[in-house]
């Protein structure tokens, strides 16, 4: 059987160096040699019953752990920090989480969150995280519906939750006036492309200008054939046979792939098909002209095909 000490080490190991008096219990640490540890500088004090180890680099993630193991459980990372470790562009502080107990922490955002179960909570690279579908349900609280839209396309386009997983959760915390609610259930009751998952957040952005706009809804990854070939395409008004492709700044993957792509474009247009290609410039500084091109488009179409 290992040394308690060492059953310490690597337990405060997988965590950034953090271990609570709990575990140190658990893993079979007499109480004199713990107080041996810390009078020799092996254990430090974080606060009342979490530990570090001497030695540990000091960085983001220790003082997550610290911060969250030093709370009423569960406890975890939430919200801005949260949605950031899942990777979404969020400004904000990187001690903030939710607990379900009343709690002050010094230099700490502290949410209380009566509703917050352990399955709320994930460890990810040693810091206990809200899960997604949990940190966006709570992001309306701290951030403007806009952001949190976007950090619901984002984290689906990632696959790091589903459309069901978020509105389980929000089912279940539900409850008339708490904050958050009102800004995520606007977003899954306002998705212009409704239950469908965005490849990529410029897609998403495209079918909201257009719904926004009030111009009709295009298909969304639709497969065309002609001339014995398939194509996948990223929006089509199959009535007016448009194309619309949206292209990222990573779009093209090199000459050969550019070159492919408007070998497509020309053998579509052979078959009668028009395509349009808007970029993220496009979308970003000049969304009116994309609607106006795409209304022009639809309206001369639509002209065409009725003589």
């Amino acid at each position: 059987m290992s040394d308690p000490f060492n059953r310490v080490a690597a337990i405060a190991a997988s965590q950034h160096g953090v271990v609570t008096l709990e575990q140190i219990r658990v893993a079979g640490l007499a109480p004199h040699r713990l107080r041996r540890a810390l009078t020799t500088g092996h254990l430090t004090r974080a606060s009342r019953g979490v530990y570090v180890m001497t030695g540990s680099p000091a960085s983001v993630a220790r003082h997550q752990v610290a911060a969250c193991l030093a709370t009423t459980q569960p406890a975890g990372i939430s919200h801005r920090a949260a949605a950031r470790r899942w990777g979404v562009r969020l400004t904000g502080p990187d001690l903030e989480l939710s607990t379900v107990g009343r709690q002050t922490l010094p230099g700490v955002l502290v949410h209380r969150a009566p509703d917050l179960i352990h399955g709320d909570i994930r460890w990810v690279d040693g810091v206990p995280i809200t899960t997604p579908a949990r940190t966006l349900v709570d992001l309306g609280a701290v951030c403007h519906d806009s952001t949190v839209a976007e950090a619901l396309e984002k984290l689906l386009m990632e696959r790091a939750t589903t459309l069901d997983a978020v509105r389980h959760c929000l089912a279940r915390v539900r409850r008339s006036g708490r904050p958050g609610v009102a800004a995520i259930d606007a977003a899954l009751g306002t998705r212009a492309l409704g239950d469908a998952r965005a490849e990529s957040v410029l897609e998403a952005r495209f079918a909201e200008l257009c719904r926004d706009a009030g111009l009709p809804s295009p298909d969304y990854q639709v497969t065309i054939e002609v001339a014995s070939q398939r194509f996948r395409v990223d929006f089509a008004y199959l009535r007016y046979r448009v194309i619309i492709e949206i292209d990222g700044f990573a779009h093209h993957g090199g000459r050969a792939s550019f070159h492919a792509d408007r070998r497509r474009d020309q053998l579509l247009a052979a078959h009668g098909w028009l395509v349009l290609r808007f970029t993220a410039r496009d979308l970003d500084d000049g969304p009116d002209h994309v609607i106006s091109v795409l209304a022009q488009t639809l309206a001369s179409r639509s002209q065409l095909s009725a003589n």
